[in-house]
């Protein structure tokens, strides 16, 4: 690991243990400078390769199943998964409001959890994307059916 590498890293650490001052969208652009300067610091060494779309989606997909695991998603059988999906998948400005307040009607869970990324619309695409892959996960599970067969 490069100088500048073991820096940015310190400096995500840092921010790790103060950012309890820092308002939500100062945490979100000093995050975003950190992932930047990570980045530069890869391109600094020659390595600036980008992961694709559905790069992006299996390292959220396996975050997630690291936090919640296959038994947990299981247990969402009534369509929560993709309607955490399409609440994430649909344009902040298109989601529905009731009074300009975002109606908490559309997230199946504790309104806390919902955490959209507003500037951010590659990450909320890819939580999508992982929530989508979250539910065909379960539907092969919970029927046994085969990655080849046609599901519906």
């Amino acid at each position: 690991m490069s100088g500048q590498e073991r820096e940015a890293l310190k400096r995500v650490e840092g921010m790790a243990s103060d950012c309890g001052g820092l308002s939500w969208s100062q945490a979100i652009d000093r995050l975003i400078a950190i992932r930047k300067e990570v980045h530069a610091a890869l391109a600094a060494r020659g390595d600036t390769e980008r992961p694709d779309g559905a790069g992006l989606i299996a390292a959220e997909r396996n975050r997630q199943r690291g936090k919640w695991g296959d038994r947990h998603d299981s247990t969402h059988d009534m369509g929560e998964l993709l309607d955490a999906a399409i609440l994430y998948a649909t344009p902040p400005d298109r989601r529905r409001r009731i009074d300009g307040v975002l109606d908490r009607r559309q997230w199946p869970w504790n309104w806390a959890s919902f955490k959209p990324r507003v500037n951010d619309r590659v990450r909320e695409l890819t939580k999508a994307g992982a929530l989508v892959a979250a539910e065909i996960d379960r539907l092969l599970r919970d029927t046994e059916q085969s990655p080849n067969e046609e599901i519906g």
